[in-house]
C-alpha cells in the first residue's frame, strides 16, 4: 500500500487514515475500483 510506505506506518493504520478522511468528506474513491483503488480529493 502506497500510503503506508509514504506515511511510514502499518497497512492497518494507513487504512484507518484513509477511511477517516473519507468519513470527513476529504477523500473519495475514484470510480475505477478493484485491487488498485485510487482516491482523490473531494471537490
Amino acid at each position: 500500500m502506497k500510503w503506508a510506505k509514504i506515511a511510514k506506518c502499518s497497512k492497518d493504520t494507513a487504512i484507518r487514515d484513509i477511511n477517516d478522511l473519507i468519513n470527513k468528506d476529504v477523500l473519495q474513491k475514484e470510480p475505477a475500483g478493484g485491487r488498485s483503488t485510487n482516491y482523490e480529493l473531494k471537490k
